[in-house]
């Protein structure tokens, strides 16, 4: 006899008109199909297994198109089950129950987070008659999840946190692993400063009055840590001041994508991680921007200033402008050894000016240049010009470019008709809507040509709706409607 108990058939027949609702899910219904027959008496149970084994076998030769062959592979399990009120139920018959889970399911989760997850997205699909494919779904939760933290992980290398709560390091949300966090290593030098917690870029927290100046100020004391600024080695000091950062923010970049990476390996290919992934660029390539330091001359020595680029105010290298080398003239002579009162940076010799050792006449270059050490560094009643220190007399003037004010970085006696400051790069943003990146064409004077496209070099996310025909998306959600019912004793 073919035919089931009613209970049954009506099971196998929900089952059955379900199969067209699935999409082929690789990870939905790849366990077993466990039959549990109840209160089955001992004596009955292999005559029972035996007539449904040759139903099922029935089941799965009509058709290929069943239930058991595309939902569980044909992976059956028929268990007779004793009487609740006999002790064979409690010590056999959850027994095998248990050794059937454990032993003959692979199980195609890691973990229960990722069980549990695609548990609750299962649910809320099947509340709301939602027959679409799942992956859309997990899709959007990891996206979501990982949107959450986006801006808090490109500005502090943490996850996001509660008020009160420290912030938390980058993890697989799935494994809980977290994402390697390696010392910044910039030429020889190492600095064991962590990416974790980290602010590169000011917080949107109004809580949190933090501004680019303070993280640079940070990042710049981090730094003088391990490597003292120095007279003698300001001008390497400043190069290794930009690498530094120029490291750190590298290294940030390095870690979120493969944040991103470890949350969304499964789905790496969908549009909307590689979205994610192109706004996640975006924010950090401001951040690496927002990094980038002035380097022109200090209004008041000769270091470099190290505030942000594209201050408004005064350039400083944010020191006591002091020089703090002992005097090389005392130091010749053979008395005592007394400190530079020159200014921070200045080059040729270091003089205490507590003796005469030099001329200390206005050189004859300090009305024209914008280095100048302004004192006479040649000895007392020495013949011609008075000239300072300074090996190379820069010009004074002011960069021909209209919208920068940087001083011209070219040396006096060139003579040149146009005066160009230290920068290289065209210093315009870029002309792509929504891209506050500086155009990346090493042409400081670009901006002149007036047919010139101001391009940063980067990848951008179209902002115009989609025009192909089609469903573009879908939405699904559950609609309640509301009916009366009209009877003849009323209504409802």
């Amino acid at each position: 006899d073919f035919h089931l108990d009613k209970d049954t058939e009506s099971a196998f027949s929900r089952f059955q008109s379900g199969i067209n609702l699935l999409k082929q899910d690789k990870k939905l219904f790849k366990g077993l199909f466990y039959i549990a027959i109840k209160d089955v008496d001992t004596s009955d149970v292999e005559d029972l297994m035996q007539e449904f084994n040759e139903k099922i076998s029935q089941i799965c030769s009509k058709s290929q198109d069943n239930f058991i062959l595309k939902m569980y592979d044909g992976k059956v399990e028929i268990a007779a089950m004793a009487p609740y009120n006999r002790s064979d139920y409690y010590r056999e018959s959850l027994r095998e129950l248990a050794e059937t889970v454990e032993d003959r399911i692979d199980s195609c989760y890691d973990n229960g987070s990722t069980f549990l997850r695609d548990l609750k997205l299962i649910i809320a699909q099947i509340a709301a008659k939602d027959w679409t494919s799942i992956d859309s779904k997990r899709v959007a939760v990891i996206v979501d999840n990982l949107r959450r933290n986006l801006m808090s992980g490109v500005h502090t290398g943490s996850l996001s946190a509660n008020a009160n709560e420290e912030l938390q390091v980058f993890v697989n949300f799935d494994t809980q692993e977290e994402i390697p966090d390696s010392p910044v290593v910039v030429g020889d030098l190492s600095c064991d400063i962590k990416d974790s917690g980290l602010y590169l870029k000011p917080s949107n927290d109004s809580s949190i009055s933090v501004t680019i100046r303070d993280v640079l100020s940070q990042l710049r004391s981090s730094l003088e840590s391990v490597l003292p600024r120095k007279g003698s080695n300001s001008e390497v000091w400043h190069s290794m001041f930009e690498n530094f950062l120029e490291s750190l923010a590298e290294r940030r970049q390095d870690r979120v994508q493969k944040w991103i990476s470890a949350n969304s390996a499964e789905f790496s290919d969908n549009d909307v991680v590689q979205r994610l992934q192109l706004e996640a660029s975006v924010a950090l390539g401001k951040v690496k921007q927002g990094l980038s330091v002035c380097g022109c001359k200090c209004s008041v020595c000769f270091w470099r200033c190290v505030l942000e680029k594209g201050h408004g105010d005064d350039h400083s290298c944010m020191s006591n402008h002091s020089c703090a080398e002992s005097c090389s003239y005392c130091a010749r002579e053979g008395g005592s050894f007394n400190v530079c009162k020159d200014l921070a940076g200045h080059e040729g010799s270091h003089d205490c000016k507590e003796k005469n050792h030099t001329c200390r006449e206005t050189c004859h270059l300090f009305h024209m240049s914008s280095n100048c050490n302004e004192l006479c560094s040649l000895r007392p009643e020495h013949f011609g010009q008075h000239k300072c220190n300074s090996p190379q007399h820069l010009c004074n003037k002011k960069c021909s470019l209209p919208s920068c004010s940087n001083p011209c970085a070219v040396a006096i006696e060139c003579n040149q008709k146009q005066h160009e400051c230290h920068e290289r790069y065209c210093q315009s943003n870029c002309s792509i809507i929504g891209c506050s990146r500086t155009c990346g064409v090493k042409d400081h004077f670009h901006d002149v040509d007036p047919n010139a496209e101001h391009l940063c070099g980067n990848e951008h996310a179209c902002p115009e709706q989609c025009e192909m025909p089609g469903i573009c998306e879908i939405f699904t959600e559950l609609v309640r409607r509301t009916r009366v019912f009209q009877g003849q004793r009323g209504s409802f």
